[in-house]
């Protein structure tokens, strides 16, 4: 099994790893990264009381009635919820990139960049 996917690989295992690597490699040095930048909460908080704002003067401040309605029904909404956040943020989008790698190849570097800069 292992050697018929292997041959649906273009480019062969030895650049699926280095993939897998660059993003893990990318995951590590965002968390690092990610540390660093932690250190002014207050300059956080403030960033995000201007973003709430921008929301308000925009009328799209919705989130927090939105999370309200769905902590309060609890139960399987609250449920479906949080797993469909965990499953899109990361089983779809390794999926998708996985199938765009085998499939797609000529885009992948492509969106794999684009991803790893969003």
């Amino acid at each position: 099994m292992l050697a018929r996917l292997g041959r649906r690989l273009p480019r062969g295992w030895s650049d699926l790893a280095l993939q897998f690597g660059i993003w893990f490699g990318f995951g590590l040095v965002y968390q690092l990264a990610r540390g660093l930048a932690d250190r002014h909460p207050l300059e956080a908080v403030q960033n995000g009381r201007h973003v709430i704002d921008a929301e308000r003067a925009l009328h799209a401040l919705v989130e927090l009635d939105l999370q309200n309605v769905i902590l309060h029904a609890g139960g399987f909404l609250l449920a479906a919820v949080n797993w469909t956040y965990w499953i899109a943020q990361f089983v779809v989008l390794a999926l998708a990139l996985l199938w765009i790698y085998i499939f797609r190849f000529e885009s992948f570097h492509r969106v794999r960049n684009w991803v790893l800069a969003t």
